[in-house]
């Protein structure tokens, strides 16, 4: 038993090592794929305001207008962010509201149930149900 477990640990010694090594050459891979990007992502930039200063004849209007498309670029990912919390915000109102119907109506029917024996086991039942479906996922460490 002895051996088996150092030949386990050996086994994930040896294979925490090699993705260790994998992910330092990723690392470094990446980087590298990363500053090739934004050297063109410059230069692509560069060309664009020289191509705009040839058409305009100014290199101020050029830098002005390729700012003036920059700003617009950057608002564009705020506005969608924007309007997909709005729209998830819109759907959890709505969840909310059916909710606090489901539970209105559970509270207008509790009186009817808790007349008999099974009324009573059947409310015990739904108001494990609503626990289960509704506790953190914290809860599930006891």
């Amino acid at each position: 038993m002895q051996a088996l477990a150092s030949l386990a640990a050996a086994a994930a010694t040896q294979e925490a090592k090699t993705m260790f090594r994998r992910f330092r050459r990723n690392i470094v891979l990446m980087s590298i794929a990363g500053l090739f990007g934004l050297t063109a992502y410059v230069l692509l930039i560069v060309a664009g305001v020289y191509s705009l200063w040839m058409q305009t004849g100014s290199m101020l209007e050029a830098s002005l207008l390729a700012a003036a498309g920059f700003v617009f670029a950057a608002l564009v990912p705020f506005a969608v962010m924007r309007f997909i919390t709005w729209r998830e915000e819109k759907r959890l109102a709505k969840l909310r509201r059916a909710r606090m119907l489901a539970t209105t109506a559970a509270i207008g029917l509790l009186p009817r149930l808790l007349g008999s024996k099974t009324g009573l086991a059947a409310a015990a039942a739904g108001v494990f149900a609503f626990y289960m479906m509704n506790r953190s996922s914290d809860d599930d460490s006891a």
